[in-house]
């Protein structure tokens, strides 16, 4: 990714892949953004050269920390993925040939381990709950909970106007896009939701009507709740298509974490994308599924799931924010899912995480706790009653949500 690929962020900023800590930056050190700054330009900053001329030194760039610290507990990491599969791919000094975009933050889910960059379903829960228990803030976050202090919700809201303006339908970040498509061989398209961006699919149409997509690889990551006969159509002129259904769990929690999708409908979709598979040599599915405090317990359910439509599972073990990072949860709880999951291979690099050590543990549950609680609260739900096994081990181990 460093040669080839490029990561634009939910927020209008830039990074070198979706796993990057880093943005990149301009020559006053202020990062750039799609609102105000060209992606062709951004292409060309000093910040990737920098992590670029590091990473060929051989020199751990804090840039790739999440990757490094996969690595180190045993857990195979997007950077080893990346490097596998795009092992001798050319680069291009005037552009990308790797494009992973995650356009804004329009979507019609509020997902429990989301957050408002990525979906504007979640303001109203990211306004009102900000007081950590922890007290652990990165500055962002402190800036963000000063001031929401002071604002009304509506001037909240008005502070996406930057993100918003990033991806409408006349920046020009589509015509460099448009400008780089011969050259890329690569989409790897997440959200928001992509189903209802219409941009981002005009884009891959203009790719299309160019010639572009028979030589393109795209993935496009998708909560399955909506089907659109337009854009799999555009789908399946690619040369390949994977298309990954970001699901956690199934029934009823996945509504709960997948707020207010309906899982009859989701699992009708489901079975769409499956004949889909069947009828097109070049489309290919998985499951894209976070892995957090709320699934770990029931993840054998989901696997059973979906090993049935023999659809392979992709799980992200959350490392930031750390309230949903699972090494979050107590030592006797996490003995409890170690011993669940004792003769299942599928998940043994869950356990493997599981069982790894991260700063904080305690203070950061705190903060589960309180999100948990007052989602809870807003939504009308109850954890226990949707959770209820694995409910009852954390408050025999003195976690009550």
């Amino acid at each position: 990714m460093a040669n080839c690929g490029i990561g634009i962020e939910n927020s209008g900023h830039v990074k070198m892949c979706n796993a990057s800590i880093d943005v990149f930056k301009n020559r006053k050190n202020d990062p750039f953004r799609l609102d105000k700054d060209n992606l062709q330009d951004i292409w060309y900053s000093n910040t990737r050269q920098e992590i670029k001329e590091s990473l060929e030194k051989g020199i751990r760039h804090e840039n790739c920390r999440l990757c490094w610290d996969a690595e180190d507990s045993g857990v195979t990491s997007i950077r080893q993925v990346l490097n596998k599969t795009f092992e001798g791919l050319s680069p291009l000094k005037e552009q990308p040939r790797i494009v992973i975009m995650k356009p804004g933050n329009q979507c019609n889910l509020g997902c429990r381990t989301c957050n408002v960059e990525a979906t504007n379903q979640l303001y109203k829960i990211d306004y009102e709950l900000n007081e950590r228990p922890s007290g652990i803030y990165k500055e962002h976050d402190k800036e963000r909970l000063v001031a929401n202090k002071k604002i009304s919700f509506d001037d909240y809201v008005k502070t996406f106007e930057s993100q918003r303006k990033s991806f409408n339908k006349d920046n020009a970040v589509w015509q460099t896009l448009d400008a780089w498509s011969e050259g890329i061989v690569h989409y790897a398209l997440f959200g928001g939701e992509p189903f209802v961006m219409k941009p981002l699919f005009d884009m891959l149409d203009r790719s299309d009507v160019k010639g572009h997509t028979s030589s393109q690889d795209l993935y496009v990551s998708t909560n399955a709740t909506i089907w659109s006969e337009k854009y799999i159509e555009i789908i399946k002129n690619f040369k390949s298509a994977c298309i990954g259904l970001s699901i956690d769990a199934v029934g009823k929690q996945f509504e709960y974490m997948r707020y207010p999708a309906v899982w009859s409908k989701v699992k009708e979709n489901i079975l769409k994308f499956v004949d889909l598979r069947e009828k097109n040599k070049n489309i290919s599915l998985k499951v894209s599924a976070t892995c957090n405090p709320f699934n770990v317990y029931n993840l054998d359910e989901l696997y059973d799931f979906f090993n049935e439509l023999n659809i392979m599972i992709d799980i992200h073990l959350i490392q930031i924010p750390e309230h949903y990072d699972i090494r979050i949860l107590p030592l006797a709880v996490k003995d409890a899912i170690s011993k669940k999951f004792k003769d299942r291979k599928d998940l043994s690099h869950v356990v493997t995480f599981l069982n790894s050590t991260m700063d904080n543990p305690e203070a950061h549950l705190k903060d589960f706790i309180y999100y948990t609680q007052g989602t809870d609260r807003i939504r009308e739900q109850k954890f226990g009653s949707v959770f209820p096994e694995f409910n009852e081990i954390l408050v025999n181990n003195g976690v009550v949500i």
